[in-house]
């Protein structure tokens, strides 16, 4: 299926309003978490609801941060696994393809769905770069280049993960894939070893028209030095933006707390993101900084109404 006029320009256009909302559609349907993930009927159904409540310009159409680690049999953060063990692990889903895995094939039923029932809407997925899965799964912070180097046989096997996934959802109509990243102060060889990592990734996403973005926790002004790798950036502090702006594309993420505030202070925050972006244009999309929990307050679901408000307000005069 072809991706609409419409939904292709919006995308160009950018100023969207994407905010990580998956798992809260239990809540909206009534269930239990478990009992959602598992029944793409009842995902879609809330994602259609979630979208037309908060007015989003984008779907978020799966969210889980141990998707990988699930797809290699691990739990997130279990500081236990052995190279041979993710090595074997790896080699074993290989023959028979992701596709064949359940998490894959939820994640197709839905996106499929969601294609034909809302077309003109942009689909976005969030999964693990390459870096920030290896240290999901050994544990390793990956604060210098010596650590990374340490690990680059782990991060191979994480960097041929991930392509597998985006070889199993490019056909498919998506539109955003933000890959939630660790990098290391930029060295010239730490950026050897990230654009290695990479290349083939971004190639791949690029020949299948997905638009990417990079999310990552900790940003310095040294980041900008990622702008000739990367087009777009994802940050979630305002405080150094000025060196980011080399990036073609910036979009911001809000931390959760903000959405707590009253809706003067929300208004001020917004304001200043909006200030400091105004050399870059608008921000390319305005997300969160972390999925809104399930069972989420309804300070934060308040707190998003209003950035929606917002951002129709100055849409069109910044």
């Amino acid at each position: 299926m072809a991706k609409s006029k419409e939904r292709i320009e919006k995308v160009e256009r950018g100023f969207l309003f994407a905010p990580l909302i998956f798992s809260y559609g239990a809540t909206v349907e009534n269930v239990s978490l478990s009992e959602y993930l598992r029944n793409p009927t009842k995902i879609v159904r809330a994602l259609k609801n979630i979208h037309q409540y908060f007015r989003t310009d984008v779907i978020v159409s799966w969210l889980d941060p141990e998707l990988e680690c699930k797809l290699l049999g691990y739990k997130a953060k279990s500081n236990t696994v052995e190279m041979y063990e993710i090595k074997e692990n790896f080699q074993k889903i290989l023959p028979e393809g992701l596709s064949e895995k359940t998490e894959i094939q939820l994640i197709l039923d839905v996106v499929n769905r969601l294609n034909i029932l809302l077309k003109d809407v942009p689909l976005m997925l969030l999964i693990n770069g390459p870096i920030n899965l290896t240290s999901k799964l050994i544990g390793i912070n990956f604060e210098n280049i010596k650590d990374i180097e340490k690990s680059l046989e782990i991060i191979e096997i994480a960097k041929l993960l991930t392509l597998e996934i985006i070889r199993s959802i490019g056909p498919l109509d998506v539109d955003i894939l933000i890959l939630n990243e660790r990098l290391p102060k930029p060295t010239e060889r730490s950026m050897e070893v990230v654009e290695d990592v990479y290349s083939t990734i971004l190639n791949t996403l690029k020949y299948f028209g997905i638009n990417t973005g990079l999310m990552i926790d900790v940003i310095t002004a040294e980041h900008s030095l990622y702008s000739n790798l990367f087009d777009c950036l994802i940050i979630n502090d305002i405080q150094n933006i000025e060196p980011l702006l080399d990036f073609k594309r910036l979009g911001f993420a809000l931390p959760l707390n903000i959405l707590h505030k009253s809706p003067e202070e929300i208004e001020i925050f917004f304001g200043e993101i909006l200030d400091k972006f105004s050399f870059h244009t608008k921000p390319f999309m305005v997300t969160t900084e972390k999925e809104i929990p399930p069972y989420a307050s309804p300070r934060i679901v308040r707190g998003l109404t209003i950035i929606r408000e917002l951002m129709g307000k100055f849409g069109d005069v910044r």
